[in-house]
C-alpha cells in the first residue's frame, strides 16, 4: 500500500521552503519526514518576476528534500502570499427552502452563494478561502452553524480571502514546471496560523503578523475564525 505523502511549499521573496509529512491511515496526525529551505530567485513581493529563475529555485528545494527523505515529491499544497492577497466581507440573505422552516445544507450553500454574488467586482481576483463569520436566523445571531434550526430567513456574513488571479496562475506554472503538481492553494497567513497559533489564542482573539523580506501580512482572529486578512 502506498504512503500518504503530503507536501507544502512556501514560495517567498528571500527563501523557498518545503515540508514533507506522512499521514498514517485512520489518523489525523502528521509525521514530518523532512524539510528544506533554499534561497529564492525570480520572486518579488509574492509574484513571479522571472520564470526561469523561479522554476530553478523551486526545483532546487524539492530535489534537496527528496534526497533527505528518499521519496519523490509529486504533489504539494502551495502557500500564496504577497501584495495580491487580501480579504473582503460580504452578506447574503435567503428564504429558508423547506416548508417546515428547518435549515438544510442546501440553504447554507445558497446563502454563501448569495454573499459571493453580492461582492463588488473581483474579476481579476480568485477566491481561495470562503469563511463564514456569522449566521442569523430571523435577524437573531446563531452560535455555530445553523443546520437543523428553524426559521423563515437565513442571513450570513462571509469573509472571502482573495488573490490576484494572474499571480496564482504564474505561481502554479512555476511549481508545476519544477515537476510538482499543485494539489491546492492556501493563503500564507491562514496556513501559518495552524503552526503559530493554538486553539485558545484563536478563540479569545489575536493578531498574527508575518514579517517577510518585502511584505508584512496581518491576520486577525476572533472566536476561532479569521475575521480580517491584509498584506
Amino acid at each position: 500500500m502506498g504512503k500518504n505523502i503530503i507536501a507544502g511549499i512556501d514560495v517567498g521573496t528571500s527563501a523557498i521552503k518545503i515540508t514533507v509529512a506522512e499521514q498514517k491511515k485512520g489518523s489525523h496526525n502528521l509525521n514530518v519526514l523532512g524539510a528544506a529551505q533554499k534561497p529564492s530567485s525570480g520572486i518579488r513581493r509574492g509574484y513571479v518576476t522571472n520564470f526561469n529563475e523561479a522554476i530553478k529555485s523551486v526545483a532546487s528545494v524539492v530535489r534537496s528534500v527528496e534526497k533527505t527523505i528518499g521519496i519523490p515529491v509529486k504533489r504539494a499544497y502551495i502557500a500564496a502570499g504577497g501584495i495580491g492577497l487580501g480579504s473582503i466581507k460580504s452578506k447574503g440573505t435567503v428564504i429558508i427552502s423547506r416548508a417546515d422552516g428547518e435549515i438544510s445544507e442546501y440553504d447554507v450553500k445558497r446563502v454563501i452563494s448569495q454573499s459571493e454574488a453580492n461582492l463588488p467586482d473581483i474579476s481579476n481576483k480568485r477566491i481561495i478561502h470562503t469563511l463564514p463569520l456569522i449566521f442569523k436566523i430571523d435577524n437573531k445571531p446563531v452560535i455555530g452553524r445553523p443546520l437543523g434550526m428553524k426559521g423563515s430567513k437565513l442571513e450570513a456574513e462571509i469573509l472571502f480571502v482573495t488573490c490576484l488571479n494572474q499571480h496564482l496562475l504564474d505561481l502554479i506554472k512555476v511549481v508545476e514546471s519544477a515537476g510538482v503538481a499543485v494539489e491546492d492553494i492556501f493563503a500564507s497567513p491562514i496556513a501559518a496560523s495552524f503552526a503559530a497559533l493554538n486553539r485558545r489564542q484563536k478563540e479569545i482573539g489575536c493578531v498574527l503578523a508575518n514579517i517577510g523580506s518585502d511584505t508584512v501580512s496581518i491576520a486577525v482572529f476572533e472566536e476561532s475564525s479569521p475575521i480580517s486578512l491584509e498584506v
